[in-house]
C-alpha cells in the first residue's frame, strides 16, 4: 500500500468509512463486513458499485502493489481511457473536417 490509496480515499469515502476501514482497501473492508454478516450480499454489491462509479478507472486497473513501474503503467492505461472518454463526451461538439 502506498500514498495513492490514502490520497484517493479522501476524495471517495466518507470520513467515517475511511477511518473505520483502517489500512484495508475499500474492497477488503467491504469483503470483511460481508463475511462477518455485517452486511448482506445486496448491500455489499450496492456499496461496491457506488464506490466504483466514483472512479475514473476500473477498480481492477488500480495497482495492488505500488511501485514506480506499476504506477506508470496505471497512468498510461488511465490516460488512454480518459482520452477515449473525453472524445466520446465531446464528439458532438468537435467540428468535422
Amino acid at each position: 500500500r502506498g500514498p495513492v490509496n490514502a490520497i484517493s480515499n479522501l476524495g471517495f469515502l466518507e470520513a467515517s468509512k475511511n477511518r473505520e476501514k483502517g489500512n484495508q482497501t475499500f474492497a477488503e473492508y467491504l469483503e470483511k463486513k460481508l463475511n462477518s454478516y455485517e452486511m448482506t450480499r445486496g448491500e455489499y454489491q450496492a456499496e461496491l458499485e457506488k464506490y466504483e462509479r466514483r472512479l475514473i478507472c476500473e477498480a481492477d486497473d488500480l495497482p495492488s502493489e505500488l511501485s514506480q513501474r506499476a504506477f506508470e503503467d496505471f497512468l498510461r492505461r488511465r490516460f488512454e481511457r480518459l482520452k477515449a472518454e473525453f472524445i466520446e463526451a465531446w464528439r458532438d461538439y468537435i467540428p468535422t473536417e
